[in-house]
């Protein structure tokens, strides 16, 4: 893999051999009921929207579907974890970080997209569509916005509340890691960039 990718950017996109861009989402849930709430019909129509081959066959090139299907790819990735009867979530005292550990199913929808503004415009679109079908109240998937650090897109100032309370369960976690940045690197030496949390200054440390 460290061949094919030769640049990441923790905004959510990866280039490969200055060939192809592609925009990445990754979803978490802690949901029992997928099946029953629809989950697999919505992400299968989501899917065929680019690996249907009939939107080659069928159409012309020029046509918007003609083009997406050449154009546009798609690598997915499904992953069970267990809920409450895993080890991810029965070590969940073991002082690390990691969020959700109720965690059921995990998906990563990584729509690539060769070089070009409108086929970037497509991955795009398709992935906000995925946003607004994959996490909210009515979402067949979760009901929350469930994001893991591995997978994180879209804004990733971790300062911001509207952003980390997409990464951690509460506020109390939040701040007992900015406890801990304030007396490891209180002066963000060894901070790279935003996508961390805050330090917290902790007085007499």
């Amino acid at each position: 893999m460290g061949k094919l990718f030769f640049r990441l950017s923790v905004e959510g996109s990866y280039r490969w051999r200055g060939i192809a861009w592609y925009v990445k989402r990754t979803y978490s849930t802690n949901s029992k009921s997928l099946e029953k709430d629809g989950w697999v019909d919505s992400v299968i129509d989501r899917i065929d929207l680019i690996y249907n081959p009939h939107q080659l066959l069928d159409n012309n090139p020029g046509d918007k579907e003609y083009e997406v299907y050449t154009h546009c790819k798609l690598a997915m990735q499904v992953q069970c974890f267990g809920g409450a009867n895993s080890r991810f979530y029965l070590n969940k005292e073991n002082d690390t970080s990691y969020s959700w550990r109720d965690t059921s199913v995990v998906q990563t929808l990584d729509c690539f997209h060769e070089l070009g503004d409108k086929y970037k415009e497509y991955a795009e679109k398709w992935q906000a569509k995925n946003d607004s079908i994959m996490a909210g109240p009515s979402s067949p998937f979760s009901k929350q916005v469930r994001r893991l650090l591995w997978g994180s897109y879209g804004d990733w100032d971790l300062g911001k509340q509207e952003v980390w309370e997409d990464y951690y369960e509460d506020a109390e976690k939040y701040q007992k890691l900015g406890r801990a940045r304030g007396k490891a690197d209180p002066n963000g030496t060894f901070t790279a960039n935003v996508f961390a949390v805050s330090a917290i200054e902790t007085k007499g440390a």
